[in-house]
């Protein structure tokens, strides 16, 4: 007998149709459990890391230890930005290309999903099926991989439903991140509540995430910025080290307000993320700017040599506000060759207006299928339309 499938039906029933700006919310729940204190999750957390590269010295053909390493290794580029880390994610899990584990397959195949290098992903991925990588793990990885390169939500919908029929978080924020894909964004917020509902644990991290992968959701797909600062603030408050999140709430807020929440972050450039940097310096003065221009630029050089396809977006506009235009472009074409997604469409829309218009107008043409379930796309190219005809 097979599962039964989870179906939430709040919201946009039809995925042919437009998400219903009447049934969005006003505002949104958050969860009020308290967490451990921060700083001491932080600590925690590196001190984990270095405990696990001991034990990985010690112990190298562990399998289950290096893979903890990995993990929270991966974790803390999520939070921290700590990009320089996926060096030693790649060396930790090389040994897979020679490998008959599926689980060796599968870890790697996380690692190459990480840098968005999803051919290669999906090529371990039916590897690791073949030497009988488990049912559930397999799926959850193919659905990630597979609506992270662009695929059709609405296909991978089905697929999200019966995995979610365990009722585990990781499943549930799978169905949520499809559905909001889709364009479903009220139904894909009641199934991140519901992940919340059956998650224990008191880690500020996981609960940071969600409302930062909420704050996305309403703020980038569906065009509602009040909804997202909400969720960028309880993420910041629960966790005031992560700096994805940080530099997302900096853009909804006052430019000075944001200079400071900018500032600490965008000091640590030579070795974390850029993105602080290069948002700091558009909101300062010019003389000042200048020295945060060169540091974001000389990081995303970098980190663009190293991990190309993982900064194509973010480099993108970077290079754009920064007066490269043309290399903008360039970068947000190289991004979309490698996922077909309205947030890939957004950004070569935006990088093209800043130097080639005509392109712009092609490709909203060429994104016209996806503005159905992408409300930040569609409110872009609508209004471009009338210049563009």
């Amino acid at each position: 007998m097979s599962a039964p499938t989870v179906t939430l039906t709040v919201g946009c029933a039809d995925p042919s149709d437009p998400p219903d700006e009447v049934l969005e919310p006003r505002t949104v729940e958050l969860d009020t459990r308290r967490t451990t204190d921060p700083e001491t999750a932080v600590r925690n957390f590196v001190a984990r890391i270095d405990g696990l590269r001991e034990r990985v010295d010690r112990f190298p053909t562990d399998f289950g230890v290096r893979a903890l390493l990995v993990n929270t290794l991966l974790a803390r580029t999520v939070f921290l930005g700590s990009y320089d880390d996926f060096a030693e994610i790649d060396v930790l899990t090389r040994d897979a290309l020679d490998s008959e584990s599926a689980d060796a397959l599968l870890l790697r195949a996380t690692y190459l999903r990480a840098v968005h290098r999803f051919d290669e992903a999906q090529e371990l991925l039916d590897q690791a099926e073949r030497v009988g990588a488990d049912a559930v793990a397999l799926e959850s990885a193919r659905l990630v991989t597979e609506l992270a390169r662009g695929d059709d939500p609405n296909m991978l919908l089905p697929r999200a439903e019966q995995l979610a029929a365990s009722m585990s978080f990781n499943a549930l924020t799978i169905l949520a991140s499809v559905l909001a894909e889709a364009g479903r964004y009220i139904d894909a917020d009641d199934a991140y509540l519901l992940a919340l509902s059956v998650y224990r644990d008191v880690s500020p991290f996981t609960l940071a995430h969600i409302s930062f992968v909420r704050g996305v959701m309403w703020g980038e797909m569906a065009n509602r910025p009040d909804l997202a600062e909400i969720l960028y603030r309880d993420a910041v408050s629960r966790l005031p080290q992560f700096v994805v999140a940080n530099t997302h709430l900096a853009e909804l807020e006052d430019p000075a307000v944001a200079s400071e929440r900018l500032r600490p972050f965008a000091e640590q450039t030579e070795t974390g993320d850029p993105e602080p940097a290069g948002r700091l310096a558009q909101r300062i003065d010019p003389l000042e700017a200048e020295s945060y221009w060169m540091r974001a630029e000389a990081r995303y050089d970098h980190l663009l040599t190293l991990h190309r396809d993982a900064f194509l977006d973010h480099a993108s506009e970077f290079f754009v506000a920064s007066g490269d235009a043309e290399l903008g472009l360039q970068l947000a074409l190289e991004n979309l060759d490698n996922r077909v997604t309205p947030r890939a469409y957004v950004v070569a829309i935006n990088a093209a207006l800043e130097h080639d218009p005509a392109r712009a107008c092609a490709l909203v043409l060429e994104s016209e299928h996806l503005r159905v379930r992408h409300s930040v796309l569609d409110a872009l190219a609508t209004e471009l339309e009338r210049s563009c005809r």
